[in-house]
């Protein structure tokens, strides 16, 4: 599970795991609530937020992906007044490359 959870906060592929190949989809899942956890603890951390909404991209989980975007992007103006640091399109990218 460190595995899938590191490669997917990396951006998937420097370590060469690829979650969606080969690992079953409970440790998919797991890395998923591992990164819900960080990304509760870390409400500004851009690397576990763009890796949460991969994780739930490659699950299939888009509607909830979408929504941490927009939650994420909202926070991120309201309380600095800047973007999110990357665009959905970039945590669907890191979507394919799970496929």
């Amino acid at each position: 599970m460190r595995s899938a959870i590191g490669c997917a906060a990396s951006r998937r592929g420097r370590c060469g795991h690829s979650p969606g190949r080969g690992s079953s989809a409970g440790t998919l899942a797991a890395a998923g609530e591992a990164l819900e956890r960080l990304a509760a603890l870390e409400p500004f951390d851009v690397d576990t937020h763009r890796a949460l909404i991969a994780v739930w991209l490659a699950q299939g989980r888009r509607t909830d992906a979408s929504r941490r975007y927009d939650a994420y992007r909202a926070r991120m103006a309201r309380d600095f007044d800047e973007g999110p640091g990357f665009v959905l399109a970039e945590a669907h990218l890191d979507d394919l490359a799970f496929d």
